[in-house]
């Protein structure tokens, strides 16, 4: 199930700060980076603990190369686009692009697309590519993701920012969010983070949160290695 954050939550908002934005970049209207297996990144740290220990630990069953270097490039493409549009709007000055965002002692690393200065206040901007109008229709009626979100005010604090702007763009409009700071969904993040490092030091697999016909676990692509273990008890 697919969480929405609603606009109304004091920390998530359609605001004076995106809203302005969002209206000059319709008047101007004529990106993802290959994540690094050993760290946790903030836009899957709302995954299966299991999954992610899959993944920093390399184990079979990726998507194929070719596959991720496509995807990787398309990405590139649709990043460039908004810090271009950024790059046009009048009190918007871009001061960082690709900006590393990263903690060693939780095992956090990414890169976020952008790092703006808007009248004095600093932000991160994270642009998402949607499916299309009915998605975006969704958004703009029920609020930006809870993932997303997370992920935002996860960078915002890596970045010690003000806050951050999250853009949902589905080619044919787009939906700007004003990110806030948010000292509990950083807490929580911190505690999970501890957990799974402490998994990983250990040589041991999280125990698995859901159930084999659950839809996290259809969609994972570690699926097969992870139900293969049960009868190791792992």
């Amino acid at each position: 199930m697919v969480i929405m954050v609603s606009p109304e939550i004091k920390f998530v908002c359609r605001d004076e700060v995106s809203k302005p934005l969002e209206e000059s970049i319709n008047d101007l209207r004529y990106c993802a980076l290959p994540v690094t297996d050993s760290s946790f990144h903030p836009s899957q740290i709302t995954e299966c603990p299991r999954r992610l220990i899959y993944r920093v630990n390399g184990d079979a069953d990726k998507m194929h190369i070719g596959d991720g270097l496509y995807q990787s490039i398309q990405d590139e493409t649709f990043k460039n686009k908004w810090i271009a549009l950024l790059e046009k709007v009048k009190f918007v000055k871009v001061l960082h692009k690709n900006a590393i965002a990263s903690d060693c002692n939780y095992n956090l690393f990414s890169k976020v697309d952008a790092v703006i200065n808007i009248k004095g206040d600093i932000f991160a901007v994270k642009a998402i590519k949607t499916c299309g109008l009915d998605e975006m229709e969704e958004i703009r009626n029920k609020g930006a993701m809870k993932k997303h979100v997370i992920e935002m005010v996860l960078y915002i604090w890596l970045l010690e920012v003000d806050g951050g702007i999250l853009i949902y763009d589905s080619d044919y409009e787009h939906c700007m969010f004003h990110i806030k700071p948010y000292k509990p969904i950083v807490e929580s993040v911190i505690e999970k983070c501890r957990k799974l490092c402490d998994f990983k030091l250990a040589g041991q697999i999280p125990n698995r949160p859901y159930k084999s016909k659950a839809k996290e676990c259809s969609d994972c692509e570690y699926r097969c290695v992870c139900w293969e273990n049960k009868k190791e008890g792992r």
